[in-house]
């Protein structure tokens, strides 16, 4: 026993030796720990008055950057990388700074210059961000030599930092896998940025793990968020039946509602002939974009009689897994980065990323976008494979120019700081659509912010909703405000089981039994006699997201001049209704109707779009004490009004709020009080009313058995 205690004893002075002890022999003292800009400065920040709203917002549809939460600081990540634990410094946009290990805590000067680093950087996109979002280069005078000035800044600290400490310090180190994210505020004072230098000096004096890395920068005001990295998976359904990939030679399907014809698929070995034909029995095997109005030319109501999308047009990016550049009926066009020479091995266009000529992999910091998954050249496929080569499938909008942004590795697994990262990428390299067909558990603030720093450029980001049947608060990035997300219709015409349901779902559209591209690189899994096959059909909101982000282009390609919000309000106002009039959580508006939406694309003036995007539940003392509903209202309407029912049924409800005519962009509608939420289920509904007297309906049905954020 004695022996057991003394044992004990030692192991006890050992632990609160290592955790009590200073582990840096550095001399801090001599070190200056207060942000100071360098008399090379030639930014002045006095005659920028960032507190005030121009009186005449030039673009009407996006915020002032001051207002959104896409507006951060620096965001630091702890993570893994073989048998180190490091740190990775990220400017606001994603792109990294530099990577700090344990021995570099006696290194502060390091510490130091590599923090001032990214907040020059996060100093430059602020500015541009005001640039773009407020004065849009104009009104401003002096503003675009600020931000030349301060680039110069940038160029001469990186020089300095790289003959001082080499260039292996600016890199992400090979296999970081990272675990939790600090995202810091914008605009630090001086105090604040001294504490930051010395709080990661304080973690990699001790050793990194993730719960002090957590513990020292939780409830810092300066910081806006410490969270996890969490883990996004490919929202696709893949069953290990052996003939789930095959049907027999001459096998039928049964025929869908709406007379979409007979899904024949032939034998492994038979070519795919599912082009856009003349005829009246083609693409029958892409019953999906058929259903939403993707039918050969010589048919009544064909979309593509609207607007074909031959010629090259808007810009795609598919966040995803990677791209098969070589398969012989994949995208015509591929993004391509005017500012960079190929093959260079420099960074031409100083965006922090070297050759990224067509895209770039997050995961190993490079250009391959190899497609070890599939995923994403399925993904890339559904919205701009070849059309009319005779051969494979038909792309919704062949002339889309697809970014690839690799996230997903070999196993369909990303992460929100990959996301997040590929976001800022995509946004600020032009991309109109933003393609995610990635999801999970967990709803992360970071991917907040990439989501709101694409729509303030101007893009749409189109989500799959997610295939757990589950509450859809509770999942990112479809949880996200400003993501437009998609849920899965099956052959049936039906809403599919697997759909996550909440708010924030805008509309269905067919995910079952899918047919795209195969990548030469990913791994088969269907018969092995079909292993040459370069197509092959999955299920999942993975390949309905990507049906709805073509239109969207589509809709674009039309009518350049639209807006994300409008764009929004066009595949909104023109689904085919399904279960409840209007919105439900349920189904959303309805099934994309592509047909309908591109004929509207030329005047979407007089829609009226109603649309709850996020359910805050607030508790106190662990027990439900309201419930705040934010959404969209906006359009031509008088008045909108809330209403309030107990139960899941629509019969007896009571308006407890309105009317009100102010118009909502993502705002605050209704705060319910805890009285009202007894039970086991509510509806909330909202009813907009123009002046015609028609009215426009939006229904929540919620389950408080299990209450979410």
């Amino acid at each position: 026993m004695r022996r057991a205690l003394s044992l004990l004893f030692i192991c006890l002075f050992f632990f609160l030796a290592r955790e009590c002890l200073p582990q840096n022999e550095a001399d801090w003292s001599a070190v200056d720990l207060t942000y100071k800009a360098s008399p090379r400065d030639t930014v002045d920040w006095s005659n920028i008055d960032l507190t005030q709203k121009p009186p005449a917002p030039a673009v009407k549809d996006r915020e002032w950057p001051g207002e959104q939460e896409g507006v951060s600081g620096p965001v630091i990540a702890q993570g893994k990388e073989k048998r180190n634990v490091s740190i990775v410094i990220f400017d606001p946009c994603g792109v990294p700074v530099g990577y700090l290990r344990h021995k570099d805590s006696k290194r502060p000067g390091l510490v130091q210059v590599l923090v001032e680093y990214a907040l020059l950087r996060g100093k430059e996109q602020f500015l541009e961000k005001v640039r773009d979002a407020w004065w849009l280069g104009e009104g401003e005078q002096g503003l675009p030599a600020k931000i030349e000035g301060l680039n110069n800044e940038i160029k001469e600290r990186r020089q300095e930092l790289v003959s001082q400490y080499g260039e292996e310090v600016l890199r992400i180190p090979k296999g970081f896998r990272p675990e939790t994210v600090v995202i810091i505020r914008q605009g630090l004072s001086p105090e604040a940025v001294g504490q930051l230098v010395q709080d990661i000096a304080r973690v990699l004096g001790k050793g990194l793990s993730r719960e002090r890395f957590e513990k020292v920068f939780f409830g810092q005001s300066w910081v806006y968020a410490v969270e996890p990295v969490f883990l996004r998976r490919v929202q696709e359904i893949n069953p290990d039946d052996p003939l789930y990939l095959r049907a027999g030679k001459g096998s039928k399907r049964r025929r869908r509602k709406g007379g979409i014809g007979l899904l024949g698929i032939g034998s492994g070995k038979a070519k795919v002939e599912l082009g856009l034909g003349r005829g009246k029995d083609s693409a029958h095997d892409q019953w999906g974009i058929r259903y939403v109005g993707y039918r050969p030319l010589d048919e009544n109501n064909s979309a593509w009689g609207i607007e074909s999308g031959e010629e090259e047009n808007v810009v795609v990016a598919v966040i995803d897994s990677g791209l098969d550049t070589s398969h012989p009926d994949g995208p015509a066009y591929l993004w391509k980065n005017k500012g960079e020479i190929p093959g260079n091995g420099l960074d031409d266009d100083n965006n922090g990323y070297v050759d990224d000529v067509n895209g770039w992999n997050f995961l190993e910091e490079n250009t391959d976008l190899t497609d070890y998954k599939g995923h994403g050249t399925f993904v890339a496929g559904i919205i701009a494979a070849k059309r009319d080569n005779g051969i494979g499938i038909a792309g919704i909008n062949p002339g889309a120019r697809i970014m690839a942004l690799k996230v997903a590795d070999k196993n369909g697994v990303a992460s929100s700081l990959g996301i997040w990262r590929a976001l800022h990428y995509a946004a600020d390299k032009g991309a109109k659509v933003i393609n995610i067909s990635l999801g999970g558990k967990g709803v992360s603030k970071l991917e907040q912010l990439g989501i709101n720093h694409a729509y303030s450029k101007g893009a749409l980001v189109v989500v799959a909703g997610g295939n757990q049947a589950g509450n859809s608060w509770d999942y990112g990035p479809p949880a996200g405000r400003r993501a437009f997300v998609v849920g899965a219709l099956n052959i049936e015409g039906t809403r599919s089981v697997i759909n996550n349901q909440g708010p924030n779902l805008a509309v269905l559209a067919p995910g079952e039994d899918i047919y795209s591209l195969h990548s030469k690189d990913a791994e088969w899994k269907g018969p092995a006699m079909d292993r040459e096959r370069l197509y092959f059909k999955q299920s999942g909101t993975s390949f309905s997201a990507p049906i709805v982000a073509a239109t969207a282009s589509l809709i674009w390609a039309r009518n350049p001049g639209l807006t994300n919000s409008q764009i929004e309000d066009i595949i909104l106002a023109t689904t085919r209704d399904m279960d409840m009039p209007g919105w439900d959580s349920r189904t959303g508006a309805g099934v994309l109707d592509a047909y309908q939406a591109l004929l509207k694309a030329d005047d979407p003036s007089d829609i009226i779009t109603v649309l709850p995007t996020e359910v805050v539940f607030m508790r106190k003392k662990g027990r439900l004490s309201s419930l705040d509903l934010f959404g969209v209202i906006r359009g031509p309407f008088d008045y909108y009004e809330v209403y309030f029912g107990r139960g899941k049924s629509t019969k007896r409800l009571k308006k407890i709020a309105g009317p009100f005519k102010d118009k909502l962009e993502y705002g605050h509608i209704v705060s319910i009080d805890r009285k009202y939420l007894r039970g086991s289920a509510i509806t909330i509904q909202l009813k907009a009313y123009s002046s015609d007297g028609s009215e426009k309906t939006a229904t929540l049905f919620l389950n408080l058995k299990k209450p979410g954020r």
